[in-house]
């Protein structure tokens, strides 16, 4: 009796722990059909209910890592994949995701790390060679980083990002005719790609230069698509641009993103200056800086006095920090308007305030925020002047403008703003004479 009482009990636990193996299964599987289908909310609600059950699975943790990554939780997504490769150390697919997680947070040398790993278990994985790539051409090691790509694209033949990065490190190496190649490959991938024929344009500068290209139109033919051949000389002036998006392959993490669609009606030859302006215009509320840059390369081809144009495209380059190109529209603008302050505040801000120009001259900042004072006393000008003056180590003036500033503001966010640097100068000024 006794004994059959045991093998019954045994019996019983068998079943409890059969179906409670289960039940989470179908948890999970619920949440990989909501996850599938974009309810990611739905989606993690289900793979919690999995991770109440039984937490030794690495693909619930995997799934709703997923999640938390298209909800823009990038850093529960990065806790959710460590703990997928703790359960499971040849996880493929969470190392490459948590590293694609990593490049969101500029986390380069972690995400490395992560690609590392992938290409260790398994070097025939494209995704984790392009994507360390991508990262070493982001640290500007372009000689690894060219090693990379290269792998990738022998891999993927196709894969229209290894070959504008790669073009890119060969671009910024000097290796103009290689870097040509690469971006002409991008091109025959995805004819249109703005800023590869940006990119490939400035490489076919420098060659003219050294005088290795006798023609700059010459080697446009047969790649820029049709409404952009014989309008090259539009954008001859137009800087270079990093690549900023990493392609990841088949990875479910970061699936690549179509990005062929162009301003509509760019090829009509028809429209006026203003109409090339207001795209523009739009062009920037959406953040595409480069169709931007393009548009107004055409407004300011059709009408030389477009001072609007000038300065606008100045304040984009300023932004994507090419400097040099967006001190020439700058300048420009100002000559043209020189009772708008704008110029002069934008100029300004890149002689006093960009840190990664090795030749900030604080004299022509003081100069320029000065002017723009002039013009107007309004915040805008007294910012940049009260950096000018800091920058040029006159703490006492810095604080006397950022005094003025704190007055003037309205925001809280702002005042706070000005009374930090405010505090900051009293701090200096105290190792004063």
């Amino acid at each position: 009796m006794f004994r059959c009482s045991i093998l019954f009990y045994l019996l019983s636990f068998s079943i409890f722990c059969s179906a409670y193996d289960s039940s989470w299964a179908v948890h999970y599987t619920r949440g990989s059909a909501l996850l599938n289908d974009g309810w990611y909310n739905e989606a993690v609600t289900q793979f919690n209910k999995a991770l109440e059950l039984n937490k030794d699975q690495s693909r619930v943790f995997a799934g709703r890592g997923l999640c938390f990554y298209h909800l823009g939780r990038i850093d529960e997504a990065i806790t959710d994949f460590t703990s997928a490769v703790k359960l499971d150390p040849l996880d493929c697919a969470s190392y490459n995701n948590r590293g694609i997680c990593r490049i969101k947070l500029d986390m380069f040398d972690k995400a490395i790390i992560d690609f590392d790993n992938v290409t260790a278990i398994n070097p025939d994985d494209k995704s984790a060679w392009y994507n360390r790539g991508f990262c070493l051409m982001k640290l500007m090691d372009y000689s690894k980083a060219i090693f990379d790509l290269t792998v990738a694209l022998e891999l993927t033949p196709d894969n229209h990002g290894a070959y504008c990065c790669r073009g890119w490190c060969f671009q910024e190496t000097g290796d103009f005719q290689k870097a040509i190649a690469d971006y002409d490959q991008a091109l025959s991938l995805k004819p249109g790609d703005m800023q590869t024929m940006e990119n490939r344009q400035f490489c076919l500068e420098r060659l003219i230069e050294s005088g290795t290209v006798a023609s700059f139109e010459l080697d446009t033919e047969g790649v820029a698509p049709d409404w952009f051949r014989g309008r090259t000389r539009l954008l001859k002036d137009t800087s270079h641009k990093m690549p900023t998006s990493s392609y990841t392959g088949k990875t479910a993490a970061d699936p690549p993103v179509d990005d062929d669609s162009f301003f509509p009606g760019i090829d009509d030859y028809s429209e006026t200056d203003e109409f090339y302006f207001s795209g523009a215009l739009q062009a920037v509320n959406r953040r595409q800086y480069e169709q931007a840059v393009f548009l107004l390369s055409i407004a300011i081809g059709r009408m030389e006095k477009n001072e609007s144009a000038y300065l606008l495209r100045g304040m984009i380059r300023s932004l994507q920090r090419r400097y040099k190109t967006a001190i020439q529209d700058l300048t420009m603008a100002m000559i043209r308007m020189p009772q708008d302050q704008n110029p002069y505040i934008e100029l300004a801000w890149i002689f006093a305030g960009a840190d990664d120009r090795r030749d900030r001259d604080w004299s022509k900042a003081l100069e320029l925020s000065q002017k723009a004072v002039s013009i107007n006393r309004n915040l805008a000008a007294l910012e940049v002047l009260g950096l000018s003056f800091y920058r040029a180590h006159c703490y006492r003036k810095a604080a006397e403008i950022f005094w003025e500033c704190y007055q003037k503001a309205e925001k809280t966010t702002d005042r706070n703003v000005y009374l930090y640097l405010l505090n900051k100068m009293n701090f200096l000024l105290q190792g004063e004479p």
